[in-house]
């Protein structure tokens, strides 16, 4: 995936992305950070074609990514929070999405997701039954629908605990191992330390540094500290 000079403003003319250029490589896991309002989610939300930027492009796999395109057939996403029935089962609402791309049941790997969602019998409860976190883990089982090439995940881990976080850790680190690419958007940064091979750091719409995330890493050592999180603050200038 490519994004090169990407801008999109504001209804009062500030831009929330600005002149944003980065690269995802397939068997990537992506970390894309950045404090509130930085412009990650409207980054996100160009990327799965749900608004047209204001100047650059994006591509997947060598397609231009534009509302409708068949290239984004190869996207999984979830952005701003899941969105069930919440009198249907899990597995109800996930056979409920599928149907509705319009592509054949059987590439839906419906049995490969539920068994990345972890569960169990719950998935034949009615949702509104479920916990934050069990709603987490059918949202990006839901995402995963289809076995898509490109993932891409805002806050994957929210309402997880600690062993449900080291789980879906392997899961997606062994999603993008198959060739596949996965990008997080998560303010757990010593999470995505420890998920992530690459970020891509942005602070008011624009890009501060990109790069493996050992290197970042390495950086943060000639100040002393070895933890992303006070390499973070640094390049954003937050660190006292």
């Amino acid at each position: 995936m490519q994004i090169t000079g990407l801008a999109k403003r504001y209804r009062n003319g500030e831009k929330a992305v600005d002149d944003l250029s980065f690269r995802v490589d397939r068997g990537q896991v992506l970390g894309l950070l950045g404090p509130n309002g930085a412009g990650k989610t409207t980054t996100m939300r160009m990327l799965m074609g749900l608004i047209h930027p204001d100047e650059g492009e994006i591509k997947i796999f060598g397609s231009k990514v534009v509302p409708g395109a068949p290239v984004l057939s190869r996207l999984g996403s979830f952005v701003e929070g899941p969105g069930f029935l919440p009198h249907l089962s899990g597995r109800d609402n996930l056979e409920l999405y599928w149907r509705a791309t319009g592509r054949p049941p059987a590439d839906a790997h419906l049995d490969e997701a539920l068994e990345i969602a972890g569960l169990g019998d719950a998935v034949e409860r009615a949702v509104r039954t479920y916990s934050q976190g069990m709603r987490q883990r059918l949202a990006i089982a839901q995402a995963m629908l289809g076995l898509p090439d490109l993932l891409v995940l805002d806050e994957p881990t929210n309402g997880l605990d600690p062993p449900q976080i080291a789980e879906m850790r392997k899961v997606l680190r062994a999603y993008a191992a198959k060739g596949r690419t996965v990008i997080v958007s998560s303010h757990l940064l010593g999470e995505v330390e420890q998920t992530c091979s690459h970020v891509v750091v942005m602070h008011r719409g624009r890009l501060i540094s990109n790069g493996p995330v050992a290197e970042l890493l390495s950086r943060g050592h000639l100040n002393g500290s070895t933890r992303l999180e006070d390499v973070f603050l640094d390049l954003i200038g937050e660190n006292a």
